[in-house]
């Protein structure tokens, strides 16, 4: 080497000199997923060209010094030895120029070789090859936290020396990174981390979808969150991958997971409800009293033991005592919402404190009993709970939100004046990694993820191979106006999907010999291809190059744009096809294009790797990275949408939204699912959909509905009863805290009312009616309030429901029947022909009013007679929750858990 002599020894020197004047790191690199380089500062340090980025992998994950010619033959083999050689140089004089910024002394020479210099350099992978050795509970943790993809994900170079290279790096660390997942997911699973573990196991899934092991990891984690149902959807999705990609069935050990699951859920038909009660006599007698009553009760003598039994496996409810002497009942209701575990909490206890009463009811507790326990109170209690928080647990999943009882200061984050619905892999997603989003001609939306492509419908996600095995994971879809789906998978071999058949092409379909990276159409319906051979346009069975005059015509991105240009991006130049005619132009500062679009005004957007977000107008190329904070960000993806909004997605920060020249961020903080963005879509009804690294697919919808909360007013979350009246005041009854009424654009409480209204209604006269829970049924008139009770002649202290028949007569339900006409109340019981005890809906009807019992299917009365429709008529289920009468005079009867019945002509 010419540099062998003393000028050799002065340039070692004042690398000698450089890092003994350098902080101990001042440069940190990230390999798994996108590449990304920063100073010590968080200043993105952008690596000029994809072999820029190869060679400071390379460099970095080899270890060794690497030999100049050794690097040569690695990235430019296919060049003569003298241009090769030439092109390393360029390299590493261009890497220089941006470590110089950060860490002079971060690449080091040795004689002919070269290698990164540990002392001022931080890396990623070191850091996760150091935790996986460690093996420790936390350095597993941080393993994982560290795997946010494959090594160099996304990146490709038509190389075969790095390509094999880069192919083995990955399957040993993807290896590492599932050995981790396994080993991090059995101490939380040891330790009652259901939550924790639950993430782990799907991570496991989405890094191998074909692991059967991760795949029984999450059934066993869904089950122990007390989600069954999902963890027999996991074999359900499991078994079609299997059979998708290898044509097998699942293994012997995971279809028994699934029998022994199915088989305890089927069990499971007896509620379980964990006990949690200090003294002994009292927690046997609760424990006898719902055995007798057919649940599957267990004990707990204190609230540690009660974490115990709770770790170990799901229960439907808690029943607990507030006064304990290890763990109180309250703080382990605090502990149960802090975990997440939607299981609702009964509170007893036999102190007179009104003040735990409150603090356990704005915690979020179902209900609430006094000692000495009474059987009946306490079965009716345990079954209220557990309807109603069944009841709850289908609304979360059909309105795709949580809305289980949650202390009043908790409001759940999402992007402003959207609302949000995540799909992940328990969704049936094949993988979190979503790397691309379009829609189909027919309406279809597809998913590109690395477990594959999806077709969805809005209801279920339908699987479309597009290759076998990993071949099949995906980087790029593309709809076209003819129909067809166009997919790119993670090895640049492109794919058509049309009317159910695939094809594949390459050369024999006129391709060049290249990696395909992206594919667009302009408004003549011609489809144009950004290939490592450089731009193309796909007609008549081949590939029509298009000339730009570049020395590295590899191009990664296409963008066919509304005003009939076609531009690119190849590296750091933007590349320009306009009828006809073929102009280039390079990036400020030679940032590298990712991402193109362009808005109404004609201006073209650019995103770069690293170096924020520009725009293309007349004038030329302006920087709006400051303006737009797409700060030393690595721009994913660019979208237009109908509205002349764009939408910026981002690899670590998100979403941008820039609309009226204001730009709006959205992060993990606004409860977008991952801030790491690969891909952003808008549908035909113009939602948003966003993909991203690692927590799925997050769609965004202008709000259809407006959420309140305790920030307008409120007196708490939980909603147990809505009502308009005649004069149109809407009214609003919490759980167990108060009466609210909507006033000047907010709620305010109403002062004369205080308990737990279930149902509200109002009378002729003006008076308001709230049925209550435990204090009867509540009169407010002229701002006071009149107690009715069963000693003033209603039937119950509990009242479910108020309504009004056509005569003017008010009738309560509840654990009774009460009529009141003429201002007299009539409670009627078995000598009157009505023989239900607990009455959970009233409606009124032509001829006097149909009535919904717990038990005792439906009754109607008219003409001063009860006639009951049950089962033995042909009711689907004696549990009757709705009613409705129609205008033509039919009959709907909603049931719990028997659906929906017609009731016309007497059957």
């Amino acid at each position: 080497m010419a540099a062998g002599g003393g000028g050799g020894w002065r340039w070692m020197r004042y690398i000698l000199h450089l890092i003994s004047q350098t902080p101990s790191v001042t440069l940190r690199l990230t390999l798994f997923g996108a590449v990304d380089a920063r100073s010590s500062a968080g200043e993105v340090l952008p690596l000029p060209t994809r072999k820029a980025q190869a060679l400071v992998a390379y460099l970095a994950v080899h270890g060794p010094a690497s030999t100049r010619d050794s690097l040569a033959a690695l990235l430019w083999g296919d060049s003569g030895e003298d241009q090769a050689r030439q092109s390393l140089r360029q390299a590493l004089f261009s890497l220089r120029k941006v470590f110089d910024r950060a860490a002079p002394a971060a690449l080091v020479p040795h004689g002919d070789s070269f290698q990164l210099n540990r002392a001022v350099v931080e890396c990623d992978v070191w850091e996760f090859d150091a935790a996986t050795r460690d093996g420790s509970p936390a350095a597993l943790a941080r393993a994982v936290a560290l795997y946010r993809g494959d090594l160099l994900d996304g990146l490709s170079i038509d190389e075969a020396p790095f390509e094999e290279w880069l192919a083995s790096e990955r399957s040993r660390l993807r290896e590492d990174a599932i050995a981790a997942h396994v080993r991090l997911l059995a101490h939380l699973r040891a330790h009652g981390s259901i939550d924790e573990a639950l993430r782990i196991a799907q991570r496991l899934v989405a890094i191998n979808p074909l692991l059967e092991a991760g795949h029984r990891a999450l059934m066993e984690s869904y089950e122990a969150a007390g989600r069954p149902a999902d963890a027999l959807r996991q074999y359900d999705t499991c078994a079609e991958i299997l059979r998708r990609e290898l044509r097998v069935a699942p293994e012997p050990a995971t279809a028994a997971l699934h029998d022994a699951i199915r088989r305890r859920r089927s069990d499971a038909g007896r509620a379980r409800v964990l006990v949690v009660e200090d003294e002994d006599a009292t927690r046997e007698l609760i424990v006898a009293l719902l055995t007798d009553a057919g649940y599957d009760a267990v004990a707990a003598d204190d609230g540690d033991a009660a974490l115990l039994r709770l770790g170990a496996g799901p229960f439907d409810l808690i029943v607990a005592d507030i006064d304990m002497p290890t763990l109180d009942g309250v703080t382990l209701l605090e502990v149960v919402a802090r975990r997440g575990l939607r299981t609702p909490v009964i509170l007893v206890t036999a102190l007179t404190d009104d003040t735990l009463e409150q603090r356990g009811f704005a915690l979020g507790a179902a209900d609430y009993m006094r000692k000495p326990v009474d059987a009946g109170v306490l079965r009716a209690r345990v079954r209220n709970a557990l309807q109603r928080f069944a009841v709850i647990a289908w609304l979360a999943v059909a309105l795709g939100a949580q809305v289980f009882a949650a202390p009043a200061d908790v409001s759940p984050a999402r992007p402003a004046g959207f609302d949000q619905t995540v799909w992940r892999v328990e969704d049936g997603l094949p993988s979190n990694v979503v790397t691309s989003i379009v829609q189909s001609r027919e309406g279809y939306v597809w998913i590109g993820t690395f477990g594959g492509a999806v077709r969805f419908d809005g209801v279920r996600f339908t699987p479309v191979t597009f290759a076998s095995g990993a071949e099949n994971r995906i980087s790029r879809l593309f709809a076209d106006r003819a129909g067809a789906v166009w997919a790119i998978n993670e090895a640049r071999r492109l794919f058509r999907w049309r009317s159910g058949v695939v094809t594949a092409y390459g050369e024999a379909e006129g391709l060049p010999r290249a990696p395909v990276n992206d594919i667009g159409e302009d408004g003549r319906g011609r489809l144009w291809l950004a290939t490592g051979a450089g731009l193309c346009e796909l007609r008549d069975g081949g590939c029509r190059a298009v000339d730009a005059g570049l020395a590295a015509p590899n191009v990664d991105v296409v963008f066919a744009a509304p005003d009939g240009a076609i531009y690119a991006g190849a590296g750091e130049w933007l590349v320009v096809v306009n009828e006809g005619r073929v102009r280039t132009e390079r990036m400020p500062g030679g940032r590298e294009i990712t991402a193109l679009a362009q808005t109404r005004d004609g201006v073209l957007w650019v995103g770069t790797n690293g170096g924020g977000l520009y725009r293309v107008t007349s004038a030329g190329i302006e920087d709006d990275t400051r303006r737009s904070g797409v700060l030393d960000q690595r721009v994913a993806a660019l979208v237009t949408a109908r509205d002349g909004t764009l939408w910026i997605g981002m690899s670590g920060r998100g979403l941008v939204r820039l609309e009226d020249g204001v730009y709006r961020t959205y992060g993990a903080a606004d409860g977008l699912s991952d801030a790491f963005v690969r891909t952003v879509f808008q549908d035909a009804e113009e939602n948003v959909w966003v993909g991203t690294n690692a927590g799925g697919i997050d769609r965004l919808r202008a709000h259809l509905v407006t959420v309140f909360t305790t920030a307008d007013g409120l007196t708490g979350n939980p909603i147990l009863a809505l009502f308009e009246d005649r004069r149109h005041q809407f009214w609003v009854g919490t759980n167990c805290q108060a009466l609210d009424t909507w006033r000047d654009g907010r709620f305010a409480r109403v002062p004369a009312f205080v308990g737990c209204p279930f149902s509200i209604a109002d009378d002729r006269d003006g008076n308001l009616w709230l049925g209550t829970h435990g204090e009867g049924a509540i009169r407010l008139s002229g701002g006071r309030a009149t107690a009715f009770t069963p000693a003033t002649g209603l039937a119950g202290r509990d009242v479910w429901t108020i309504a009004e028949d056509a005569d003017g007569a008010l009738w309560f339900g509840g654990d009774g029947l009460t009529r009141m006409a003429g201002g007299r109340l009539q409670a009627f019981a078995a000598r009157d022909g009505f023989t239900a005890r607990d009455v959970r809906v009233i409606r009124p009807s032509r001829s006097g009013v149909w009535i919904g019992t717990y038990g005792d299917g439906l009754v109607h009365y008219a003409g001063g007679r009860f006639t009951s429709i049950t089962t033995r008529e042909g009711l689907s289920s004696n549990d009757v929750r709705s009613v409705h009468e129609d205008a033509d005079g039919v009959v709907w009867a909603g049931t719990y858990g028997g659906g929906l019945n017609r009731i016309a002509g007497g059957r």
